[in-house]
């Protein structure tokens, strides 16, 4: 991540929503981590814009953020590929950006941030560590998936244990993030933001990486939208140049294993993404990096 973190992160915490309150009302060869208790480092807070999804028929369009966390402990080595670079195990979750008190995102907040008061936006605790525990649900079809979360909500809670002979919490050592830290906050984008989420190369089956950057040019809202007069600004009205499939410097690569989480579960026949995904391997894509659940 090129840009000022920490002077970003301030700003976003001023402006941004208190996340302390709630409000009320209403990737084909994929092979999932093994299930088990499991060591967390929180490397992607990416709010993707307004995304319509399909649910028993029915058609709802709401803001969604994915969360990225890689995944560390025993059971989860680093990959190490042929060119030396690292590529350890990544789970995405994909939430509604729901601050409604009963909302699974405000819950996981709640849980991640521990009562800590100057903790007010999700954002604040990129690069910190967690501890979880990783479950395998199965579709229809006999695929096989990772979650970090079983019918009892997620398993995401701040780095510690109770030591069962003195009843003592005792902090679990984390390794360092591999991967680089992404962020993109849809009402505070900048264009190095943007630039941050962009990852090239293609997959085997020829769907592109860069995942991040083309799912936030397909929200419903992404017109108009801040990043978009940003991006009409660098590269003028040449439409394909604003939906990002210019290069981007200082991108990088390497094969991901993670898988969306969504806030309800998975529909019995997932509808696929109409229309092709672009093959360029430039910042076309707003999720870009992350495998699909698919």
């Amino acid at each position: 991540m090129s840009f000022d973190l920490k002077k970003t992160l301030a700003h976003i915490a001023k402006t941004g929503p208190n996340m302390q309150e709630a409000q009320k009302g209403g990737g084909g060869d994929y092979e999932p981590p093994a299930e088990g208790a499991c060591l967390l480092r929180f490397i992607g807070y990416v709010e993707i814009g307004k995304q319509e999804s399909n649910w028993q028929g029915q058609v709802k369009i709401k803001d969604k953020v994915q969360l990225v966390f890689e995944v560390h402990g025993k059971n989860y080595p680093v990959k190490e590929l042929e060119d030396g670079t690292k590529v350890p195990y990544r789970i995405k979750i994909t939430e509604t950006l729901s601050l409604n008190e009963k909302a699974n995102f405000f819950k996981l907040f709640r849980a991640m941030s521990n009562g800590r008061p100057e903790i007010t936006h999700m954002a604040q605790m990129l690069g910190e560590p967690f501890r979880g525990r990783i479950y395998h649900s199965k579709t229809k079809d006999g695929r096989v998936f990772a979650r970090l979360r079983n019918d009892a909500g997620y398993s995401i809670a701040p780095p510690y244990i109770e030591d069962a002979e003195t009843g003592e919490a005792r902090k679990v050592k984390v390794p360092e993030a591999v991967s680089p830290l992404r962020l993109f906050v849809w009402d505070a984008a900048t264009k190095e933001m943007w630039d941050s989420l962009f990852i090239d190369g293609e997959y085997e089956d020829g769907k592109t990486k860069n995942v991040f950057q083309e799912i936030i040019t397909k929200a419903k809202n992404f017109p108009g939208s801040p990043i978009h007069s940003i991006l009409q600004g660098v590269y003028g009205d040449d439409e394909d140049d604003v939906d990002g499939t210019n290069e981007v410097e200082g991108a990088d690569g390497g094969e991901e294993y993670e898988v969306d989480e969504e806030d309800t579960p998975p529909a019995p026949t997932k509808a696929k993404p109409k229309g092709k995904v672009k093959a360029k391997a430039e910042d076309d894509d707003p999720l870009a990096g992350i495998g699909e659940d698919e």
